[in-house]
């Protein structure tokens, strides 16, 4: 299976608080079916990462092509903490992946978790 690599920021909301020591994670799933979970194909986790008001974080990954009559998208998690992590921000709005070929300059705008 051909990878490729998938780049891009991810844009912070104005009213973040600023925070250090966070997890970020960038995932491809696979979202072809309906009325089941997603399957995880590939994923970016930073660790330790600091965030302020209005940033924008840069991500980078590889990923796999999109194999015939299935569709990927990426998806974002913020979390605070360890084990028993508290989510901060997350993507709401699907990010539909073409089948192939590199990404680049991608935006993922996030929003609070709430």
């Amino acid at each position: 299976m051909t990878t490729r690599r998938i780049s891009g920021q991810l844009l912070l909301p104005a009213q973040t608080p600023a925070a250090q020591g966070l997890r970020v994670r960038v995932e491809v799933r696979d979202v072809s079916l309906q009325d089941v979970a997603s399957v995880l194909v590939a994923a970016q986790v930073m660790e330790g990462v600091a965030i302020a008001p209005g940033q924008g974080l840069a991500f980078e990954l590889m990923a796999p092509e999109v194999p015939p009559g299935r569709s990927h998208a990426l998806q974002v998690r913020v979390e605070q903490g360890g084990a028993s992590a508290r989510l901060l921000l997350l993507s709401t709005v699907a990010q539909p992946l073409p089948a192939k070929g590199e990404l680049s300059g991608l935006e993922l705008t996030l929003t609070p978790a709430s």
